[in-house]
């Protein structure tokens, strides 16, 4: 019979053995890629760009942010994890039904507070806290963002987008009402993923937000769009979807143009993924060869 993995050796395992226990453990049923190592501990599944997560996580604990503490990170071979501390209890997406007004108002005042002192942080370019590179469903054309963007790079990409008409789209675009994003919006420390599956409750009624994966430095509008964009239930009434709009209201502000824009922008940019060429590349440069972008674009 295979040893209990016991949490207090947790810094003697060497790396291998630290992965079997992992990948012997139960895995969330919200993702396979979240073990529960321990009663105290979890263990998740990293892609790429790792770096720019744990400095967000570490700064959002500098900031007094609940989040989960980074136990120890695991790179070996191609498997890579990050064991933390586990929080006891649901998160929003398994327990919203069940929330009263009141409840969903007082977390709604903590994520608030969190999203405060985020937004203390500010950067003169966009992107990962480490690698600069802006990972955003937002920002996903073909040539997305060079690395370490400036807020005007930032913003004639949603001005490009925003206000873009495809060849078959001219009449319709009549009605069309232009669109303006600032070139001088502050780019501030953002999550931007804050799903209802992302945001745990413990037993006391605290919230702790996980899965920075997205994080980095954004224009303010994208947390409360981000909050708007994920599979609502089935089971959610129409009174669960009014509390989501009160909850992200409160939490951060409300960017209903904003939000509206990019929804345009990016069904836009997902139909028509290389029409920023012109607006990107140097003249006569391959469309596709991206060392040829021009500076700063």
């Amino acid at each position: 019979m295979e040893a209990e993995f016991d949490e207090k050796l947790l810094q003697t395992f060497d790396d291998e053995i630290l992965i079997h226990y992992i990948e012997s453990s139960p895995t969330s049923k919200e993702s396979g890629a979240v073990f529960f190592l321990s009663p105290n501990l979890v263990a998740k599944e990293c892609g790429f760009i790792r770096e720019d997560g744990i400095r967000a996580m570490k700064l959002a604990h500098e900031l007094r942010v609940r989040v989960p503490d980074i136990k120890r990170v695991i790179e070996w071979d191609k498997e890579r994890y990050i064991i933390m501390s586990r929080v006891n209890g649901p998160n929003l997406n398994d327990c919203w039904h069940q929330l009263d007004l009141i409840t969903t108002i007082k977390l709604a005042f903590q994520l608030r507070s969190f999203i405060h002192r985020m937004r203390s942080k500010t950067s003169l370019t966009a992107g990962g806290l480490v690698t600069g590179i802006a990972r955003s469903l937002w920002i996903d054309d073909y040539y997305k963002l060079p690395p370490h963007a400036s807020t005007e790079c930032v913003a004639a990409f949603f001005n490009f987008w925003g206000n873009f008409v495809p060849d078959n789209c001219w009449i319709q675009a009549k009605s069309w009402s232009p669109i303006f994003f600032p070139p001088d919006e502050p780019l501030v420390f953002t999550h931007q993923d804050l799903a209802p599956r992302n945001l745990l409750v413990d037993d006391t009624n605290q919230l702790w937000l996980v899965d920075w994966e997205f994080s980095g430095w954004f224009p303010t509008y994208l947390e409360y769009v981000s909050m708007h964009n994920f599979w609502i239930p089935r089971h959610w009434t129409w009174w669960d979807k009014l509390k989501w709009k009160v909850f992200s209201w409160i939490s951060t502000g409300r960017f209903k143009a904003q939000n509206v824009a990019l929804r345009r922008a990016r069904d836009l940019f997902m139909e028509n993924y290389g029409s920023r060429e012109s607006e990107v590349m140097i003249e006569g440069a391959e469309w596709d060869d991206l060392s040829q972008r021009r500076p700063g674009r």
